[in-house]
């Protein structure tokens, strides 16, 4: 019973994360009406996406993908994103966006340790 629980928690986070997946690359691949200004708040949303599709993908593929490969293919998918924005109308590719997106997943990786971090480092009394 526990298992088809669990199966289930991880069919909600799959689904999740493909409609997450399509949102963003559906917002990242809209041609803007004029040019926009980078701000910090773009850098912000780039992370938060990838933090975002990270902590899906870790819980829908838990003990099927490890975080390394994950983060590998969700970099190569963001790569993917900025070289289709070089051909849209007032977008452009942008490392800086690439860096963001690192930024998302190198947080989610962390998060994701946190705890087997402290639980090794906590005092047995």
């Amino acid at each position: 019973m526990r298992q088809a629980a669990c199966e289930l928690n991880m069919r909600r986070y799959r689904l999740l994360f493909w409609l997450v997946l399509a949102i963003v690359t559906a917002l990242a691949l809209l041609p803007l009406a004029k040019p926009v200004v980078p701000l910090l708040g773009d850098k912000m949303k780039h992370a938060l996406a990838f933090f975002t599709l990270a902590l899906l993908a870790q819980r829908g593929w838990r003990g099927v993908l490890r975080f390394p490969a994950l983060a590998a293919w969700l970099m190569l998918y963001g790569l993917c994103i900025e070289c289709a924005q070089y051909f849209i109308p007032n977008r452009c590719f942008s490392g800086r966006d690439l860096v963001a997106d690192a930024a998302g997943l190198a947080l989610c990786g962390a998060f994701s340790y946190l705890p087997v971090l402290l639980s090794r480092h906590s005092d047995p009394d």
